[in-house]
């Protein structure tokens, strides 16, 4: 499947992967943007969002980590991730708008 992402350094469009997705973030140190159309919550409803962004998080490229944000602000709260989490939890296919940054 593929996914419609804008490019916001680039200025460009373009159709890629789930895995392209996460090449771009592990290994072109890229920011990837996940827009959602309502606002979302973990399952304790402790935190709320409707943004969040992935990046890399150490040199030996396997950590990401994945900020929040909540109407225009960024949220102090963050979680770490590895390669295995991400198949439970990085999920562009619910976001209505991917940004590549």
């Amino acid at each position: 499947m593929k996914f419609h992402v804008y490019d916001v350094v680039r200025g460009g469009e373009y159709d890629m992967t789930r895995e392209e997705l996460i090449y771009e973030v592990q290994y072109k140190d890229r920011m990837l943007n996940f827009c959602f159309d309502h606002v979302r919550n973990d399952p304790e409803e402790y935190l709320f969002w409707d943004k969040e962004s992935w990046m890399i998080e150490d040199a030996s490229r396997r950590r990401f980590i994945r900020y929040y944000e909540l109407k225009g602000k960024v949220l102090r709260d963050m979680t770490g991730h590895n390669i295995h989490d991400l198949a439970f939890e990085f999920h562009p296919e619910e976001a209505i708008r991917i940004e590549l940054a």
